[in-house]
């Protein structure tokens, strides 16, 4: 009869501990999709790992071609200034469907993904993450020193490379600080690669300028057209 009750104990002990385990499954998979804050997606890179390579990497609305306006106090011995702020670029890192899936599964954007931004254009170096970039100090023949930012890819680039996945919501978010030149078009190019994976049409963000040419030293800087100011 002793024998009987611990046996019938163990057998409840048991089942409790299957009942707790079960539970704690199903309450994981319910918040699973519940951001921390809401309205934000969260980015951990430190399990991330590179796309397939038949995955497929776009801008996430769509849109190629950008342009941006700025306006400067320029002068005889200031050609170019730094923006107001940083831009972001959002794209998003899609695998192919399972087997027996609907071409509409290339859609839903995949967390996880580590990747590489490839930038090219006038940027702000002083706006580089230090994460990204180091100085390095070199001296010619001639005895003179000169401090570069090494590596030069990634100079400009804000966001750090702890940071170079996809979040939690399946985008990949960069931002970069372009220069805003006197005279000229600022052509800034975005692409990103994971593994042998890379975006198939890079982006392009055009930064103009009213080539005004000024000795004030204030400086005023706008993301929008300056004709929509007055």
């Amino acid at each position: 009869m002793g024998h009987f009750n611990k046996s019938k104990r163990c057998c409840i002990g048991y089942s409790m501990v299957l009942v707790v385990f079960f539970a704690m499954v199903l309450l994981e998979a319910c918040l699973a999709g519940k951001p921390a804050t809401p309205g934000l997606c969260t980015v951990n890179c430190r399990n991330a790992v590179f796309s397939s390579p038949y995955a497929r990497i776009a801008p996430l609305d769509g849109a190629e071609d950008y342009t941006l306006a700025c306006k400067a106090a320029f002068s005889k011995d200031v050609t170019s200034i730094s923006m107001a702020r940083a831009i972001t670029i959002r794209f998003k890192i899609t695998e192919p469907p399972p087997k027996g899936a609907t071409h509409q599964d290339w859609d839903e954007p995949r967390p996880g993904i580590t990747f590489e931004p490839v930038v090219n254009g006038i940027l702000d170096p002083d706006r580089s993450s230090a994460e990204n970039v180091s100085l390095v100090e070199t001296e010619k023949d001639d005895g003179t020193k000169t401090t570069e930012y090494f590596p030069s890819r990634y100079i400009g680039i804000v966001t750090p490379k702890s940071q170079w996945c996809t979040d939690s919501c399946g985008v990949g978010n960069i931002e970069v600080w372009p220069m805003c030149v006197q005279g000229i078009e600022n052509q800034i190019t975005f692409s990103a690669h994971s593994g042998a994976t890379s975006m198939e049409t890079p982006m392009k963000f055009t930064v103009a300028n009213d080539d005004e040419v000024s000795t004030d030293t204030s400086t005023s800087i706008y993301l929008t057209d300056p004709e929509e100011e007055n």
